[in-house]
C-alpha cells in the first residue's frame, strides 16, 4: 500500500491534486523503484523511559518551547522512538504541529523518511490525516 493508495482510500483530494501537481503519480515510486515517501529505517531501539515518552508527547502536543529545551540538553534525545517505531517528527506529523515539524527538520535535521513499525512515514502521516500546510511544507523538503 503507498501514500497514494492511502489518500485515495480517505479521499483525500486537495491532497492528491497538489501531490499530482509537484509531480508525484501512481504509487509514488521512483526510477529505481523505491517509494519515495516510504525508505527504510534500519536498527531502531525502542524507548520506553519516561524521558523518552515525554519528549514524544511534546512533539504530539506541539509544546514546541518544552522540546527545545529538552532537546538542547540531550541532543541524543532526537533518535528516540515510540512503542510502535515512531519518531518525534511522526507524533508532530500525525497531530498537525507544522512548528514542532519545522524545528525537528530545519534545526535539528531529522530523518524525514524514517518508517514507522507500519512503514508509514512523517509525509504519510500528514497526508493522511490531511494536513496540508504541514504536507506542502515536508514535501518541498
Amino acid at each position: 500500500v503507498t501514500s497514494m493508495d492511502l489518500l485515495h482510500a480517505k479521499n483525500h483530494t486537495r491532497i492528491l491534486d497538489y501531490l499530482k501537481q509537484r509531480g508525484l503519480q501512481g504509487s509514488v515510486k521512483s526510477s529505481n523503484h523505491i517509494n519515495n515517501l516510504h525508505t527504510s529505517r534500519e536498527n531502531k531501539t525502542y524507548s520506553s523511559s519516561s524521558v523518552d515518552l515525554t519528549l514524544l508527547l511534546h512533539a504530539s502536543r506541539g509544546a514546541l518551547p518544552s522540546l527545545k529545551v529538552a532537546v538542547t540538553k540531550n541532543p541524543s534525545s532526537l533518535n528516540v522512538l515510540g512503542p510502535k517505531g515512531e519518531t518525534l517528527l511522526h507524533c508532530a506529523s500525525l497531530n498537525g504541529h507544522l512548528d514542532v515539524a519545522a524545528f525537528l527538520v530545519n534545526d535539528c535535521h531529522v530523518d524525514l523518511n524514517s518508517k514507522d513499525d507500519e512503514s508509514h512515514t512523517p509525509v504519510c502521516n500528514a497526508a493522511h490525516e490531511g494536513h496540508v500546510a504541514l504536507l506542502k511544507f515536508l514535501a518541498l523538503r
